[in-house]
């Protein structure tokens, strides 16, 4: 995951891809009006959900270890998390797509717009073939050198563990861990 040429190191990066869980719970968490300083400054005595906070911060940082570290998403993302923020009771339709279109607009460097496949693979649903297929098209994207699909679904995570893959899947808590290692590599450079 770290290795990289000279060359690679200008234009090489690794991509994280947030599953839908992890905008619900930080949208539930920061509120309508969420910004990036509110991203930035936010602390709670939850673990799990500061991981997730934290997973933000480490992609607005920007780096991963040698490489530039961008936030990729699709348009099938951003329309279900707006779906199931406005089924919640204190969201509706326009402050879940205000949110989105402050918040996950604003940090998205990657955004797939049109058809994407859904990956049929055990044991994803259709909702997370088609997070896992975006993961796939992001993979693709000339300079990409990893993606990172980052959520907090247990047996979805569990699955990818030990099988090769186009996209490693993590939990939050294991995406922090990863991220501590790769700042702890480039200060060692």
């Amino acid at each position: 995951l770290f290795e990289a040429t000279s060359g690679e190191l200008m234009s090489s990066a690794v991509c994280v891809i947030f599953d839908c869980n992890i905008y619900i719970d930080v949208a539930e968490a920061l509120g309508f009006d969420a910004s990036l300083a509110n991203l930035r400054n936010f602390r709670t005595a939850s673990r799990p959900l500061q991981a997730e906070i934290d997973a933000f911060q480490c992609v607005l940082a920007g780096k991963f270890g040698p490489y530039d570290l961008k936030l990729g998403s699709s348009l099938h993302i951003k329309d279900t998390v707006q779906h199931e923020l406005s089924r919640l009771p204190e969201w509706s339709e326009s402050s879940a797509k205000s949110f989105l279109d402050q918040f996950h607009d604003n940090l998205v460097d990657i955004m797939l717009t049109g058809f994407i496949g859904e990956e049929h693979v055990p044991p994803l649903d259709h909702e997370d073939g088609v997070v896992f297929g975006t993961c796939h098209e992001i993979r693709n994207t000339p300079g990409i050198v990893q993606t990172i699909l980052v959520t907090r679904d247990k047996q979805f995570a569990d699955s990818f563990k030990d099988v090769p893959s186009h996209t490693t899947v993590l939990h939050p808590i294991g995406f922090m861990k990863l991220c501590d290692a790769a700042q702890r590599m480039l200060r060692r450079a």
